[in-house]
């Protein structure tokens, strides 16, 4: 069977993988010079590698982390707890807290439940209206990478509540750099760069993608594991069934802005929340009880955040980390304005609906969906690589 996918990211290599090793024949269309999509490592001029997109794996997450047992790529901690991140003074939230303002958000969940409400919206009717300063709002405003007025708190903060948090201090990555992960998944693949994808279509027997050069490629079924702002503009001679309209309709593309700067040497490896939506770490060194020598923050939207011309990223980062002595130039990336990506990762709208990603566990036509955005376990490698051998199942249940 011949299969084309549309996208090198997570999702799509993984798809693409699994097909390859059933023994089908596949092709795989990708915009950028370089695979991996979303998750770029890159190396600063003191030859630390830092992480321009995806970052933390955590302990619960099955399929990155055996996948890269599989491919013999070793994990290291991070060192620092993601959930507990200090405050500018050096004071991190208890775990007593912590689990404190899980309970009421889930009383406020448990009351509410099926009704439209917000990440902030819970967060108000948890705390009362100084919800804004609490340290466990503040970290998960930052990490959805949008409004949290907008962003659905049944999905947000769910499995959070759920899970009362039982791995608050541990995450981990790839030695290296994560992106090996796409490099290796990527290396036995017929992967075309610098091939885009404007259009699909299908008839009963075949699926053509049209690249943005005008050429076409046919084969038996095609995976589309593009991002979400890229499928939405994506042009089709066919329909999405109403149930995929919905939940391609329920969701936000979230903007954030990460940057690295090197450092003159290691230290105690610490998170450290600011009081806007941002923060900056320091992550373990392989081979040391420190950390390695950069610093790494991640913004989300808020435009005062992300796009100060005035305030230099090093000089920001230096403010909040004066533990840590910064020196040279930042490396940036503006996920926004990423022409192949449009934003950081997707988040659940208020409108969302538990169940609303089961739109995608069938085929439209000859047709299957991954990526992300297409998957409970929205904005993480995890998700990307769980829908990518979600559709790698489909296709060869249904055409193979």
């Amino acid at each position: 069977m011949k299969v084309l996918v549309a996208g090198a990211g997570l999702a799509g290599l993984h798809a693409a993988w699994l097909l390859r090793r059933s023994g089908h024949e596949v092709t795989v269309c990708e915009a950028r010079d370089r695979v991996g999509g979303r998750v770029w490592s890159e190396r600063l001029p003191n030859g630390v590698c830092v992480e321009r997109g995806g970052e933390f794996i955590f302990p619960s997450e099955r399929v990155v982390l055996g996948l890269c047992a599989r491919l013999g790529l070793p994990v290291i901690p991070h060192g620092l707890s993601f959930f507990r991140r200090n405050d500018p003074e050096g004071r991190a939230p208890t775990v007593e807290h912590l689990t404190g303002v899980l309970e009421r958000l889930g009383r406020v969940m448990e009351r509410t439940a099926g009704e439209p409400v917000s990440v902030a919206e819970a967060f108000e009717a948890a705390l009362g209206p100084a919800y804004e300063e609490d340290p466990v709002f503040l970290r998960t405003a930052t990490s959805t990478a949008a409004d949290p007025g907008a962003v659905s708190a049944a999905a947000e903060l769910g499995p959070e509540v759920a899970g009362r948090s039982s791995y608050i201090d541990h995450t981990y990555h790839v030695a290296g750099g994560n992106q090996q992960l796409a490099t290796s998944l990527a290396a036995d693949l017929d992967v075309r760069p610098e091939c885009p994808v404007g259009a699909v279509d299908q008839t009963a027997g075949s699926v053509q993608l049209t690249l943005r050069d005008g050429s076409r490629l046919v084969a038996d079924a095609a995976v589309v594991a593009v991002p979400f702002p890229l499928l939405l503009e994506l042009d089709r001679g066919f329909s999405w069934p109403p149930a995929i309209e919905r939940a391609l309709g329920t969701l936000v593309m979230g903007t954030a802005v990460k940057a690295s700067v090197p450092l003159v040497a290691g230290a105690t490896p610490r998170g450290v929340q600011a009081q806007q939506r941002w923060w900056a770490w320091n992550s373990l060194a392989a081979s040391n009880e420190q950390s390695a020598a950069a610093v790494t923050a991640f913004a989300s939207t808020a435009p005062d955040v992300v796009r100060a011309q005035r305030d230099p990223w090093p000089a920001r980062v230096q403010r909040l980390r004066p533990d840590l002595e910064v020196t040279g130039e930042a490396v940036v990336t503006d996920w926004e304005q990423e022409v192949w990506t449009g934003g950081a990762y997707t988040v659940p709208g208020v409108a969302w609906r538990p169940g609303d990603e089961l739109a995608f566990n069938a085929p439209v036509g000859r047709v299957v969906l991954a990526g992300e955005h297409t998957s409970a376990t929205y904005g993480t490698m995890e998700g990307a690589l769980r829908t990518g051998k979600r559709a790698a199942k489909l296709v060869v249940a249904c055409f193979g």
